[in-house]
């Protein structure tokens, strides 16, 4: 088990360590520095001011989720996204730092869904004839949590739109207890109305699947 290190603790300049399947090429390790911190202001919220790790190692679509290392071999950060024009690596990647991912994951407030799920840009949502400017892709459901009590359907044709490899062919929730999922600060609110709803609580959620909005409702836990 990898040790969690203290991200606060990493100067910029020091080297970094990313360890992942970029485009499927299992346990493939890069190297780089800390290039800098990114705090953006659209995805602050109630829960934790959100900070990204900027590094220069090569992060690719399949580096996501992975861990970023210092040169301790400790987890100072989580593989997140890159900023790109060619679709592929160009020095800029980033990574959320350990710091957040345990305040994120020690919090009370934490949702456990049962789901993989992609956040639709705009565009993205244009492209799948989504009729407002964002929605929750369903890529994969567990057999355990929300998604699986609302019997929602995952996706089974991989694709790669915009460097994001993802699932199509599934559900995609466009609004959980009236609130539309259009864009980051809706998942945040969606967060906080369910950490404020008593247990048993029904939510509503509207699901578009194959062309049709549907409506159900699920209990929390």
């Amino acid at each position: 088990v990898a040790k969690i290190g203290d991200s606060d603790q990493v100067p910029v300049g020091e080297e970094l360590y990313v360890l992942g399947a970029p485009h499927g090429f299992k346990q493939s390790l890069s190297r780089g520095i800390l290039s800098g911190r990114y705090y953006p202001e659209n995805l602050s919220n109630a829960f934790v001011k959100i900070e990204f790790l900027q590094t220069d190692a090569a992060i690719n679509p399949g580096n996501s989720g992975g861990p970023v290392f210092n040169t301790k071999g400790e987890v100072v950060g989580i593989a997140s996204r890159i900023y790109t024009n060619s679709g592929g690596f160009e020095g800029i990647g980033f990574a959320v730092s350990s710091k957040v991912a345990k305040e994120l994951l020690s919090s009370k407030n934490a949702i456990w869904g049962g789901m993989d799920t992609q956040l639709l840009s705009p565009e993205m949502a244009v492209i799948l004839n989504v009729p407002q400017e964002g929605g929750l892709l369903v890529m994969n459901v567990s057999t355990k949590g929300a998604g699986s009590q609302l019997n929602l359907r995952g996706g089974f044709i991989p694709a790669n739109i915009a460097g994001s490899e993802i699932m199509l062919g599934g559900d995609i929730i466009l609004e959980i207890g009236g609130i539309t999922i259009k864009d980051i600060n809706s998942i945040f609110k969606v967060r906080q109305l369910i950490a404020d709803a008593s247990i048993g609580q029904k939510i509503s959620i509207s699901i578009l699947r194959e062309g049709k909005i549907g409506t159900a409702e699920f209990s929390k836990q």
